[in-house]
């Protein structure tokens, strides 16, 4: 099982009021984090179901992950940066069976594929984590080929690097992580997620700023400041 949402289920009993992410301003506590993440788990519970998730970054892809990462269902997070053809070359080799995708993509994911919803609302129960579970996931990256090259990863492996960057960079709950990379990223999903419910942190979603990570102002740094982030990736490029 993923550490992360051992942490969760802790803090679900420990802390529930604690604010665990935020998007746009509003922040949203472990309690109701979890029991949104709860309808993912209730409805693909008995599925071993292979499924994608299209969105930006923010709390709705954030919620489905870690439902679905209860489930015995294989997650394949497709990048919103590939085109059309690309997307459908992975659609058809991952052999996806339903995608899930926010309102703002719904149309574009809709013509490529027939079984494209949105995402699901709050649960209705409590939070109650599955036994027994074994979830993956496969990666998708372009690579220098230009080609698709789906990658799978187990539990094992997410944790192993969950693990490392909570400690290589001594992530407490005093710590704000800005999620800024493309959440369909490996190491965006870790860090903006799966680390922030392992070391009891806070992240924060600003789906209009990281939509345009690539095409950054002069305010980017103010941005920064003013979000009094602590954590943050970013590419060498950026970086320059």
């Amino acid at each position: 099982m993923l550490k992360s949402l051992q942490s969760l289920n802790n803090l679900y009993f420990t802390n529930p009021g604690k604010l665990i992410f935020e998007e746009n301003g509003i922040a949203i506590s472990v309690m109701d984090f979890a029991e949104s993440a709860m309808s993912y788990i209730e409805k693909h519970k008995d599925e071993s179901k292979t499924i994608g998730i299209f969105a930006n970054n923010g709390l709705a892809w954030a919620t489905a992950e870690i439902g679905l990462s209860a489930t015995n269902c294989t997650l394949v997070p497709l990048p919103r940066f590939f085109p059309d053809t690309l997307l459908s070359k992975i659609i058809k080799d991952s052999q996806i069976d339903v995608i899930y995708c926010d309102q703002e993509n719904i149309n574009r994911v809709s013509n490529l594929f027939h079984n494209t919803q949105l995402f699901l609302t709050h649960s209705v129960s409590n939070w109650k984590l599955p036994e027994d579970t074994f979830h993956k996931r496969i990666i998708y990256t372009s690579g220098t080929t230009g080609i698709p090259k789906g990658v799978i990863q187990t539990e094992k492996q997410m944790n192993i690097v969950m693990q490392s960057l909570v400690d290589v960079f001594s992530i407490n709950c005093c710590d704000k992580y800005y999620s800024l990379l493309p959440i369909s990223t490996l190491l965006e999903q870790i860090a903006s997620i799966h680390c922030v419910l392992l070391s009891e942190s806070f992240a924060i979603f600003d789906p209009v700023v990281s939509n345009n990570i690539f095409n950054l102002d002069k305010d980017f740094v103010a941005n920064i400041l003013a979000k009094q982030a602590t954590l943050l990736c970013l590419t060498p490029a950026l970086l320059d």
